[in-house]
C-alpha cells in the first residue's frame, strides 16, 4: 500500500464553515482523537538523508478508547505532497515495544502531538488537524494498492484540485511534513537525527 497525500495550512477562523462544507458534500466525520508520535532513528542508517522513519504512535480516541501502533514509512517519491510505502501493525505493550527498539540500537529522535478529525467519502479521506504553536491543517489521503501505482500522478492530481475547490479557506499547500514544521518550529537538534516523515 502507498499514501497519496496533500497538505494545507489554512485560515483557523473558517473551520465551522470547512465542516459543514464537508458534509454537505457527503462526507462522513469518522472519528476525532489525540495523536502521539515518538520518531526513532536507525543505529547504522540515518534516516533523516535516506528519507525514511520509524515511529510508535500513540492514539487516544474521544470516547476513550485508545491503541497504539508501530509504522515504518519509506522514501517519498512525490514532489508536490507526500508518496510514501507504509508499513504498520498494532502494538500491544508500548512499553516493551519502545524497549526492544532502544535495546537493538534506535535512538529516539523526535515527538510529534497533534489533535485530529477524520472525515471520509468513499476512497478519500480528509483530516482536520490542530498542532500547538503551529495552526490548523487540512491533510487530504487516497492509499492505493500495490497494483494501482500507474494512477499515482492523477491521484495527486485529484487531490490538488479538492484543495482548490476549497478557496473560501485559503489553504496553503505545505510541503514540509509535521516532523519538520515542529522541529523547526521548536529549533531543537534533534531535527538532524529525525527523518521528514509526518
Amino acid at each position: 500500500m502507498k499514501e497519496i497525500e496533500l497538505k494545507a495550512q489554512y485560515d483557523s477562523s473558517k473551520r465551522p464553515e470547512l465542516e459543514q462544507h464537508l458534509k454537505e458534500q457527503g462526507f462522513q466525520e469518522i472519528r476525532a482523537f489525540t495523536q502521539q508520535d515518538e520518531y526513532f532513528n536507525h543505529p547504522k542508517r540515518d534516516f533523516k538523508k535516506t528519507d525514511e522513519a520509524l515511529r510508535i504512535r500513540r492514539e487516544q480516541h474521544n470516547d476513550g478508547t485508545s491503541h497504539c501502533c508501530i509504522t515504518y514509512k519509506g522514501a517519498n517519491d512525490s514532489h508536490i505532497g507526500q508518496s510514501r510505502r507504509e508499513l504498520e501493525t498494532r502494538v500491544e505493550d508500548e512499553h516493551k515495544m519502545r524497549q526492544i527498539l532502544l535495546a537493538l540500537g534506535f535512538r529516539s529522535a523526535a515527538e510529534v502531538k497533534k489533535r485530529r478529525k477524520e472525515y471520509k467519502k468513499e476512497d478519500l479521506t480528509v483530516c482536520l488537524d490542530e498542532l500547538d504553536g503551529l495552526g490548523n491543517y487540512i491533510e487530504v489521503e487516497i492509499v492505493l494498492p500495490e497494483n494501482r501505482l500507474n494512477v499515482k500522478s492523477a491521484t495527486e492530481n485529484r487531490l490538488r484540485e479538492f484543495l482548490s475547490e476549497l478557496s473560501f479557506i485559503q489553504p496553503v499547500i505545505e510541503p514540509l511534513t509535521y516532523l519538520e514544521l515542529v522541529m523547526g518550529f521548536r529549533g531543537g537538534s534533534a531535527a538532524e537525527n529525525a527523518s521528514p516523515n509526518d
